[in-house]
């Protein structure tokens, strides 16, 4: 991602890929830490291996793009799944041009809108 500007308690909306039709928001997570002075190839791997889906062969394929941490908390899935046709619909991604490609910042507001549309109960969000 280009956007390295997250902190811890940052709130992170995964969006999944998939086209028009397949491409979902999924889940809530938290951030916990973000760690972007990695020394070396071998500290990336050692530092991602327990907390990653990635083996250390994919890890070690991901060094060359200068990448950045961001541990994570799993907080909720989202009960129902909005697509790409539906984000686009309500204004929260412009077209299918500018599907999120990294860490995308939204507005209050965006993010009201997917607590509604995925049938999220509001009392999960406090102020």
């Amino acid at each position: 991602s280009i956007n390295r500007n997250l902190k811890c308690g940052d709130i992170i909306v995964f969006y999944r890929t998939g086209g028009f039709f397949h491409g979902v928001i999924t889940t809530i997570g938290i951030v916990e830490s973000v760690i972007t002075n990695i020394r070396n190839e071998q500290d990336f791997i050692n530092l991602c291996k327990k907390r990653s889906v990635f083996s250390n062969q994919e890890l070690s394929k991901q060094w060359k793009y200068r990448p950045f941490i961001v541990n994570f908390l799993y907080a909720y899935s989202f009960p129902y799944r909005i697509n790409l046709e539906k984000l686009i619909e309500l204004g929260i991604i412009r077209d299918v041009g500018s599907v999120p490609r990294g860490f995308e910042k939204i507005s209050r507001s965006d993010f009201e809108k997917i607590l509604k549309n995925t049938k999220t109960d509001e009392n999960l969000i406090v102020n």
